[in-house]
C-alpha cells in the first residue's frame, strides 16, 4: 500500500517568510477546510493558542521541509520502495509524519496493489474500502495491552470479506503485545471464523462467555440455531440433528442420554422456527416418539 499527500502548498511556505510565522500558523491551521484528514490527531483547536512547543516543532518542520520540496506543486508518495517525492526522505520523515498529521500535507490517494498493480482505493469495492480504513482506524490509535472495541464490522461487508476479516484483524496486529478485541456482531460468518484459542463468545440475552471452540469453524446454519437463536427456514443443522435422533431412536426403540439432549435442544428453537418449516413436522413426530418410548 502507498499513500500520497500533496507537499505544503506555496500559501503555507510564503508564511513561513512573513514577520510571524508562528501567527500565520495557528490562523492557518484553524481555518475551515472541506476535508480535515489528520487535524485532530496532534492539535486539537483549544491546544493551538497555548501549546507553543508543537507550533514550534511544526514551523521547524516546515522550514526544513521548504528546503527539501522541488518547485511548484509537489506529491509525496509513501510506500514500499520508501519515500519519494522530497529530497533526503529518510531524515524526513518525522516532518513528513508530523506535517500530515497537523493537516498542513493533504492526502491526496491511498493505492493498493493487486498483482502489482497499483490501485486507488476510492475505486475499491465499499467492502475493501471498510476494511483497510477500518485497520487503518485502529492501527492508529493501537497501543501494547489495548482493548479495541469493534461494532458490527460485517456492515457493508460481502459473506466472502466477512469469513476473512477475523483473519485480517488478527494477523495486521499479531506483533502488539496484551492486546483484547471486543467485537459486537450480528454475523455468522465472522463467529465461525474466530480462533479456537484464547477467544470467547457470549450473547447479550444470557451474558455468559463460552469458550471459542464450541463454535470455531462450525456451519453458518450452526451459528445462526445456537448464537442468534435465528435458525431461519429449513436449518439443515437442525434437520440433522432431528433425523439423526429419529433414525437413531427408531432403530433402538427408547432415548439415550444423547437423545434426550439433542431433543431438548430442538424443543428450544421450536419458538424461533417459522410456523410452516417441515422441520416443525419433524420435531412433532420426536414428541410422539418420546411418549412411546420415554
Amino acid at each position: 500500500m502507498s499513500v500520497i499527500f500533496s507537499a505544503p502548498n506555496e500559501e503555507i511556505l510564503h508564511g513561513l517568510m512573513s514577520p510571524h510565522p508562528d501567527r500565520f500558523l495557528a490562523d492557518y491551521l484553524i481555518r475551515p477546510r472541506p476535508m480535515m484528514f489528520f487535524a485532530d490527531h496532534l492539535f486539537g483547536l483549544r491546544q493551538l493558542d497555548t501549546d507553543r512547543h508543537k507550533l514550534e516543532e511544526v514551523t521547524e518542520a516546515l522550514y526544513r521541509m521548504r528546503l527539501r520540496l522541488p518547485r511548484g506543486p509537489t506529491e509525496i508518495s509513501i510506500g514500499p520502495g520508501g519515500i519519494t517525492g522530497v529530497s533526503g526522505a529518510l531524515d524526513a520523515q518525522k516532518d513528513i509524519v508530523l506535517l500530515a498529521c497537523s493537516g498542513l500535507m493533504r492526502l491526496r490517494h491511498v493505492l493498493l496493489y493487486k498483482d502489482l498493480v497499483p490501485v486507488k482505493l476510492s475505486e475499491t469495492s465499499s467492502g475493501e474500502q471498510a476494511v483497510i480504513l477500518g485497520l487503518l482506524g485502529i492501527s492508529s490509535q493501537i497501543t501494547e495491552n489495548a482493548l479495541v472495541c469493534i461494532d458490527e464490522p460485517e456492515v457493508c461487508l460481502h459473506p466472502a470479506w466477512q469469513e476473512r476479516y477475523i483473519d485480517l484483524l488478527f494477523h495486521a496486529f499479531s506483533m502488539r503485545r496484551g492486546c483484547h478485541f471486543l467485537i459486537a456482531t450480528h454475523s455468522p460468518q465472522i463467529v465461525a471464523q474466530i480462533p479456537d484459542g484464547n477467544c470467547y463468545v457470549m450473547s447479550m440475552e444470557d451474558g455468559i462467555a463460552k469458550h471459542a471452540h464450541d463454535y470455531s469453524r462450525r456451519s453458518i446454519d450452526f451459528q445462526l440455531a445456537e448464537v442468534f437463536e435465528a435458525p431461519g427456514y429449513r436449518n439443515e443443522y437442525l434437520n440433522r440433528i432431528a433425523l439423526n435422533v429419529f433414525a437413531k431412536v427408531s432403530k433402538a426403540k427408547r432415548f439415550d442420554d444423547q437423545s434426550r439432549q439433542e431433543i431438548n435442544a430442538l424443543r428450544k428453537s421450536l419458538s424461533n422456527l417459522d410456523r410452516l418449516d417441515p422441520l416443525r413436522d419433524l420435531i412433532a413426530a420426536l414428541e410422539e416418539m418420546v411418549i412411546a418410548y420415554g
